[in-house]
């Protein structure tokens, strides 16, 4: 038999992600405005996240942010396909302003 180790698995860290984002989002909309739905173009958003066509983890973002739009329909969110340039460029400036290096996808900003 061996030793099953007591430390999170990789497996874990999507959900623990989504969970982090959820809690976030709803301190987030305390203060949220009436704005429209889910936008594809940016704007004033409170939230924008940056994904990639193909990628199954960003599949389950949208699928999380689409039930969290229902819940909140106040929260301004842009979902922004990165195979686009303008979307990468604005993805990368972002990373640049924050310090981050080598941003992947999903990626979320949050306003404020």
């Amino acid at each position: 038999m061996t030793a099953r180790s007591t430390l999170p698995t990789d497996r874990w860290l999507p959900f623990a992600a989504i969970w982090m984002l959820g809690l976030a989002l709803y301190c987030l909309t305390a203060q949220a405005r009436a704005t429209p739905a889910i936008a594809e173009v940016a704007g004033a958003e409170d939230v924008i996240v940056f994904v990639r066509q193909g990628c199954p983890r960003c599949e389950e973002a949208k699928g999380f942010l689409l039930r969290l739009q229902e819940r909140r329909p106040g929260l301004s969110i842009s979902i922004l396909d990165v195979l686009q340039r303008p979307n990468r460029e604005r993805l990368d400036a972002l990373a640049v302003e924050h310090g981050i290096t080598n941003p992947g996808v999903p990626s979320f900003y949050l306003r404020g």
